[in-house]
């Protein structure tokens, strides 16, 4: 079982692959943000760990995965903010009415 630390670029493109299978690495260029030279480096040394491989063809580079044991390690975290209501305060109905004091 391969261990994978969540957050990581790793993490990212390895959840990309599996969601998404026949994928290019210039679709996972424009999916995670990244420049061509940072997605390569981060592919080769997938490769070089046996997790993933590289087809090249003439038009694109596809990426498979190997390796189906990957287990994910880390604190869980939530991926999108959820907003909350802000408490609003009162409204009182009553207009600012001082009773008998300023009469």
């Amino acid at each position: 079982m391969i261990d994978i630390t969540t957050g990581t670029i790793e993490e990212k493109i390895i959840k990309r692959v599996q969601e998404r299978y026949p994928i290019t690495m210039e679709e996972l260029c424009r999916d995670l943000h990244l420049s061509r030279e940072q997605m390569r480096f981060e592919l080769h040394r997938l490769q070089s760990r046996g997790i993933l491989s590289l087809e090249p063809l003439p038009d694109a580079t596809f990426v498979r995965l190997e390796r189906h044991d990957i287990r994910f390690v880390g604190r869980r975290h939530q991926e999108a903010f959820i907003k909350r209501e802000k408490r609003r305060p009162a409204v009182s109905d009553e207009e600012d009415d001082d009773g008998i004091m300023y009469g």
